[in-house]
């Protein structure tokens, strides 16, 4: 018999029609053995509130959460953990839409390659609402997924589906400001588990001009770049205090921050047009970025080794 995977997702100022078609996409799996964690981290979000109730009155696999006052996210997570009953737990975001056979053929790949750790290959949803179609497939198992995240992430959060014993022994996440996701793997694959990404496309990610990964674009890559450069060196994870974890962003000023973001935006508005292969504007784009934001250099270079270790793993 299918074991009973446990669907965690926190929510908390999405839109509606996001959260709807979040949240269908997981009632609609065609793995059917699942109970549907969410919890709701903004109390006074009666809309929201009432949408979940809705879903909860429909399917008796939805168990709501109601939190007393806004935690975040990582607090959320391990809230919902606590209560989860299952022998697997799959991470959902409340704007991500999860394809109908996610959880069958994450399940399958879980037993057929004997991993502990397994998540896939996502598409965006870009701001009109279009699917983009990520053309970048390539598996990564065991001891090349752990070269592969030396160099940059392939680990989308959303994605997951992780053994209990795996939170179990790592006691969840652990109550940082960003990156709890990178963090939980390295530690992961420090401990001794199998990872597996398969070249599956699995979920269509929102990419959206608000929230985390975009208003604090340069504390999410100073951070990313001091956890995997304290994994490069082989050096326990579980030792870094939160002391440790934000001494690298401490020396960041809001100023250099806005250039960074601005940099960022520029590259990425660069790369669309290489895509469209005008070589020349990309290029002009590229070099305006790095005079915009020292700390772009660093970004620039790391997608340069990031693509080198693409080719090379």
């Amino acid at each position: 018999m299918n074991e009973l995977i446990s669907v965690i997702m926190s929510t908390y100022n999405e839109e509606e029609a996001w959260l709807r078609k979040s949240v269908e996409s997981i009632l609609c799996q065609t793995y059917t053995n699942f109970e549907f964690l969410i919890v709701l981290d903004n109390p006074q979000n009666a809309a929201i509130k009432e949408v979940l109730q809705e879903y909860g009155r429909q399917d008796s696999r939805i168990r709501l959460i109601y939190n007393e006052e806004n935690i975040g996210l990582v607090r959320s997570l391990n809230k919902a953990l606590g209560q989860a009953g299952g022998t697997l737990i799959a991470r959902m975001d409340a704007d991500d839409i999860s394809y109908p056979d996610r959880l069958e053929l994450e399940y399958r790949a879980m037993k057929e390659r004997q991993a502990d750790f397994v998540m896939g290959t996502v598409d965006y949803i870009n701001e009109k609402e279009v699917i983009d179609t990520h053309t970048f497939e390539k598996e990564y198992y065991g001891s090349a997924f752990a070269r592969i995240l030396k160099a940059g992430n392939i680990s989308a959060h959303p994605t997951w589906l992780v053994k209990r014993e795996v939170y179990d022994r790592l006691k969840g996440y652990r109550p940082v400001e960003c990156c709890e996701d990178l963090d939980f793997v390295l530690r992961a694959l420090q401990a001794g588990y199998t990872c597996l990404r398969m070249q599956k496309h699995i979920l269509a990610y929102r990419m959206r001009s608000t929230g985390v990964s975009r208003s604090r674009t340069l504390e999410q890559f100073l951070t990313m770049r001091y956890i995997r450069r304290i994994y490069r060196r082989g050096k326990s994870l579980e030792a870094v205090t939160q002391e440790d974890w934000t001494s690298d962003f401490k020396k960041v000023t809001g100023r250099q921050a806005e250039k960074f973001d601005r940099a960022l935006q520029l590259f990425w508005q660069g790369k669309e047009e290489l895509g469209q292969k005008h070589y020349g504007s990309f290029a002009a784009k590229s070099v305006k970025s790095m005079m915009k934001s020292r700390y772009f250099f660093q970004y620039f270079w790391d997608n340069v080794i990031w693509m080198i270790s693409v080719k090379v793993i």
